[in-house]
């Protein structure tokens, strides 16, 4: 019986490790290993202290979503960034998309402690606060490799 106790406390004991060691073929961690809104915690505050609502929005009134796909490189620079068309969600204008992305693309993970791989960043900008834009669909949202949604507000600039 304690034979079987011991082995029963290594098995359990090792499961974490076996289940961050996983990695894809090319070497990269797979994203549905990794808890992504923790790992990317410095893009995502980045992205929250950086975006602000371009002033070309504000005075148009426009609001909505913005999903962003970009390679995040080993070197840790941004890549490949491009617009997604998830759930109608299309190029709002007006520089919302632009902002995101230019903001995105100046982010360098200098300690290079981020997974590299393709990843989607949803950016929800809201003008009327009683009267927010659709939600992005859970379906998307929670895909393994979507960073969590930012939410731009306009709260304070009226």
């Amino acid at each position: 019986m304690p034979k079987l106790f011991k082995i029963a406390l290594l098995v359990f004991a090792l499961i974490p490790m076996v289940t961050q060691a996983r990695a894809s073929h090319d070497g990269h961690i797979r994203p549905d290993t990794v808890n992504l809104k923790k790992t990317f915690l410095p893009l995502i505050t980045y992205m929250e202290r950086g975006l602000r609502y371009p002033s070309d929005a504000r005075y148009n009134k426009v609001q909505g979503n913005v999903i962003i796909q970009f390679e995040l490189t080993a070197d840790g620079t941004i890549a490949n960034t491009e617009f997604v068309n998830a759930n109608e969600v299309k190029q709002l204008g007006n520089g919302l998309g632009d902002e995101a992305t230019k903001m995105l693309k100046k982010f360098k993970d200098k300690k290079k402690e981020l997974p590299a791989g393709v990843y989607f960043l949803p950016v929800t900008y809201v003008f009327d606060t009683e009267n927010p834009p659709a939600a992005i669909a859970p379906t998307f949202i929670n895909r393994p490799n979507c960073l969590y949604q930012l939410i731009i507000s306009t709260a304070g600039f009226r």
